[in-house]
């Protein structure tokens, strides 16, 4: 039940008939002569009290509110994303056969015994903070070869505590290293960071226990220990999924010239259409960026010119599903300020972003000073005159006097 893998089960033989029903991905990596019964659900409590129902089995009020507390912790107590109707439906019948929601309240949040107590004060003095995509990521690690209690609930706790985007925590145990990673945005998807490292969950629930191979022991040194944290670190950027993709800010059908065309008809169309920059492409492909003050200096100069003579040669480009971030850096290496976005497939030209398209964007999250915070700013960092003549007319004579 809840997992696909029998890691710590004792026992097993190649005779042993084992019979999985999970509601995770079905694991790449899973046994062929298992069994296997997946269901998407957000519970997997929801799948058993569905073929209780099914079998008309009757239920203590004890036992409807053990399985109403596996569908509540499994799914928030029905906030998640993962939940199902299916979730929904059976937290009422388990209701209607008695389960107490007193009696559950008690156990959703249960306070950290000693020994928990010690683990999250030993992960709270080692953590690394990641800034990813705008997202808030926190990785701690502890090592607590004596723990034998679950460590779930540390997580819940650090995460209430801290409130970052997402949370991972390593801690060596006598079985392995433990994995535990939570997250509170499906931007950070916590499942492919556990599938990464033998484990699994939901998106924003997973774990994992890490092994080292060749090994007959699970002791795990302080060193294996900071070796598997920075392989989480440097894995963590691709489970990361930016909030504002390029393509959700991009003019689609952007107009392209060819590297033939005359600067003359160049700025002709410049003028019609207002825009400062056009891609050169020859043969569908991306050669150059031709801008408007190129065009308007060749004609000034009287030179007869084409856009391939006058065009900024490259191709630097960006992709729809690119974030914002590498937008930004595309735009302050290359000096473009029209970058064209590319089909990842056919390497076409299928839209173009701006500046002003980059702008509009960050402006809705960071918004810019106004007039007065400025002035306040510039009293507080420059002395009385120099703020002054910073914001008198250049010809003053109390400045040209301080010159």
């Amino acid at each position: 039940m809840d997992t696909q893998s029998l890691v710590t089960l004792r026992g097993m033989s190649d005779q042993t008939q084992v019979s999985v029903l999970d509601h995770h991905p079905r694991k790449v990596q899973i046994h062929p002569d298992w069994q296997v019964e997946l269901h998407l659900t957000g519970s997997c409590t929801t799948i058993l009290v569905e073929k209780i129902r099914e079998k008309n089995l009757s239920l203590t009020p004890i036992e409807a509110t053990l399985m109403l507390l596996g569908v509540y912790e499994d799914t928030g107590s029905l906030t998640y994303t993962c939940t199902t109707p299916r979730d929904a439906r059976a937290v009422a019948y388990l209701l209607e056969q008695g389960a107490d929601l007193n009696i559950a309240s008690l156990y959703l949040n249960p306070p950290l015994s000693n020994a928990q107590q010690q683990l999250f004060d030993r992960l709270m003095k080692d953590i690394v903070q990641l800034e990813i995509e705008g997202f808030s990521i926190l990785v701690a690690r502890a090592m607590a070869n004596d723990l034998n209690d679950e460590i779930s609930s540390v997580a819940h706790k650090m995460r209430e505590f801290l409130t970052p985007d997402g949370l991972v925590l390593l801690v060596s145990t006598r079985q392995g290293i433990r994995l535990v990673a939570r997250s509170t945005t499906d931007n950070v998807d916590m499942a492919q960071l556990a599938i990464r490292f033998g484990g699994g969950g939901h998106r924003r629930a997973s774990s994992a226990l890490i092994r080292e191979e060749g090994r007959s022991d699970a002791t795990v040194t302080d060193a294996k220990l900071s070796e598997v944290v920075q392989r989480v670190i440097e894995f963590i950027p691709r489970i990361v999924t930016p909030s504002i993709k390029v393509g959700q800010m991009m003019s689609l059908n952007p107009l392209t010239l060819s590297p033939d065309i005359s600067a003359a008809d160049a700025a002709e169309l410049m003028k019609r259409y207002g825009f400062e920059g056009y891609p050169v492409v020859e043969n569908k492909q991306l050669v150059g960026l031709l801008t408007r003050r190129n065009v308007d200096r060749a004609i000034a100069h009287g030179l007869n010119k084409t856009a391939g003579d006058l065009m900024t040669a490259g191709s630097v480009c960006v992709f729809p599903d690119d974030p914002v971030s590498r937008l930004k850096d595309c735009m302050a290496t290359s000096g473009w300020g029209q970058v064209p976005v590319l089909d990842p497939e056919t390497q076409e030209i299928i839209g173009i972003v701006t500046r002003t398209d980059l702008i509009s964007t960050l402006n809705d999250d960071e918004a810019l000073p106004t007039q007065n915070e400025i002035a306040d700013m510039l009293a507080e960092a420059l002395p009385p005159l120099a703020v002054l003549c910073a914001i008198c007319c250049w010809d003053c004579p109390a400045r040209i006097s301080m010159s």
